[in-house]
């Protein structure tokens, strides 16, 4: 995660976690994100925090003036954020309820390979409340890289050749199967991707496979966890050596190059 990605992901949280309060939840309204969009103030100065946190090593807490570099960095990310509080109304209301919700537990894959799993949600919202009984949780996150919405199957997701499959749309469902093995829960969830690179031009647009909205991640689950399933079995056969990934594209980021003895072109 980019040091940008890591400031937007904390400011995002702490504007939610603030309005929440010590509550199990808060219900979330038009009139209470366009309160939020124009308190310019609360959200700049969780931005120069993060900020002085983050990016100037300066440890928590510290609201010492940005200046430079940091001072640009502070207007492009306040006029994001109140960017993404004015798209939210198309979801209003909704009810918050967690932010960077941490997740941990022992994951039964086959009847012969069970894993420990420990992942972050960004943010976990309750939709559709205005409806009783058609209520559903959304689980969202925050991209503030190149990652896609949507995808033409879910076999593309795993196909590890291809250089622009869409891995967020993957690990948020194994975020939803996870989440539903380790609580119980049993009712739909919507995986979401926040897209700020394209947020101002194509606002929040939900997650497609072909060109179906995802609505419920077990729509298509079946076909995701026998993929799944088959790479996690694969992973941990202990016959089968890890070999270097076919596309060194997949390697630009990594941090065992040095292990595998990959050369990347600079």
């Amino acid at each position: 995660e980019s040091t940008y990605g890591t400031i937007i992901h904390e400011v995002a949280e702490l504007l939610y976690k603030n309005l929440r309060g010590n509550a199990e939840e808060v219900v979330v309204t038009t009139e209470i994100l366009e309160h939020l969009k124009n308190d310019s103030t609360q959200i700049y100065s969780l931005i120069i925090k993060s900020i002085n946190k983050h990016y100037n090593k300066l440890g928590e807490n510290n609201d010492t003036p940005l200046i430079g570099e940091a001072k640009v960095l502070s207007e492009i990310m306040l006029y994001f954020i109140q960017l993404m509080l004015e798209q939210e109304k198309q979801f209003a209301p909704f009810a918050f309820i967690d932010g960077e919700s941490k997740q941990f537990g022992q994951w039964k894959i086959t009847d012969d390979l069970t894993i420990n799993f420990k992942y972050i949600i960004d943010r976990i919202d309750r939709l559709n409340i205005s409806s009783p009984g058609n209520e559903y949780l959304r689980f969202v996150d925050y991209k503030t890289g190149s990652d896609k919405a949507k995808s033409k199957t879910i076999e593309e997701l795993f196909n590890s050749a291809k250089e622009d499959r869409a891995k967020a749309i993957l690990q948020l469902f194994a975020y939803c199967n996870a989440y539903a093995e380790f609580t119980g829960y049993k009712g739909a969830i919507q995986p979401y991707l926040y897209l700020f690179k394209t947020i101002n031009t194509e606002h929040l647009p939900a997650l497609k496979i072909d060109k179906n909205t995802i609505f419920d991640y077990r729509e298509y689950n079946d076909e995701f966890m026998t993929h799944f399933r088959h790479v996690l079995v694969e992973m941990f056969d202990k016959n089968v050596p890890f070999k270097q990934a076919e596309n060194s594209h997949a390697c630009k980021y990594c941090k065992f190059t040095s292990i595998c003895g990959r050369t990347l072109e600079k």
